[in-house]
């Protein structure tokens, strides 16, 4: 990590945190509210197989970062990677967000998950972790700014009814 990059990350994580800042109340609720529907809006465009509306959920300028992958840049990037793993091996995606912090026009949201993939001896169940950071954008909706999560090793049999978020 350079020192500007180490810079940036710190200063996100205390504007995130609220540490030593003025952080004012709690978010609005329809800033809250917007922010809690994009976890369930990305697993109904993995449902729906649109990549499409997976790209509408991030910034121009957002970043994605897939496990054992080089970063994905810009929406245009993202959509064909999303395009790209709806044709391929991405079944499902269950997502439970554990934590979601707000600071002003940034937010963070921390979670696990299941992923659905599909395998020539069957479809597995992988379990993930992810992180994401949400910028509120001058219309007041909420982007996706970065994306990144990583795969536990332990992935088992997928059985079916398991891959989706109710």
């Amino acid at each position: 990590m350079t020192l500007k990059s180490g810079r940036i990350a710190l200063t996100l994580a205390l504007a995130l945190s609220g540490a030593g800042c003025g952080v004012s109340g709690a978010p609005a609720d329809a800033d809250f509210a917007a922010i809690r529907s994009i976890s369930p809006r990305f697993v109904k465009g993995v449902e729906g197989r649109d990549a499409a509306a997976l790209a509408a959920l991030y910034d121009e300028a957002a970043v994605v970062l897939p496990p054992g992958s080089n970063p994905i840049r810009g929406r245009a990037a993202i959509q064909k990677y999303w395009q790209g793993m709806l044709n391929g091996p991405l079944q499902s995606v269950r997502l439970e967000p554990r934590e979601v912090r707000v600071a002003g026009d940034l937010a963070y949201e921390t979670g696990e998950g299941t992923i659905g993939l599909s395998a020539p001896s069957g479809g597995l169940s992988v379990p993930a972790a992810y992180v994401t950071i949400m910028k509120k954008q001058a219309d007041g909706s909420w982007k996706l700014t970065h994306d990144i999560w990583n795969l536990s090793a332990e992935a088992a049999p997928a059985q079916a009814g398991t891959g989706h978020q109710d």
